[in-house]
Formats: structure tokens, sequence, C-alpha cells
């Protein structure tokens, strides 16, 4: 469909696919949850898997 789109309104296909995406995040966004997902700190996460790729 984004094809038929870009083509007919001349508009970019990366256009068509960037509101599309948007178009589901935004319902998404309406019916998940995520009070339960807890944050997870990047740098030690990162820090922990490194030392341990390297050893």
């Amino acid at each position: 469909m984004a094809l038929r789109l870009s083509k007919a309104l001349c508009r970019t296909l990366e256009n068509w696919l960037a509101m599309q995406n948007s178009y589901h995040l935004w319902h998404l966004d309406k019916k998940l949850s995520l009070d339960k997902v807890q944050k997870v700190e990047l740098v030690r996460w990162v820090q922990a898997h490194l030392t341990f790729a390297s050893a």
C-alpha cells in the first residue's frame, strides 16, 4: 500500500512508512500498559557483558 501511495501522491516511500509506523505505535500506546516494565541501567549492563565477553 505504501508503494502505491508514494507513486500516486508523489511522496516518498519512507514518508508513508514513517506515518504507518507512527499510526501503529499510537494505537499500541493506547492499548498497552507499561507499568510493570522496569528500567535497566544500560551502562552497567554493557560493562558486565563486555567484561564477560573479553574474559
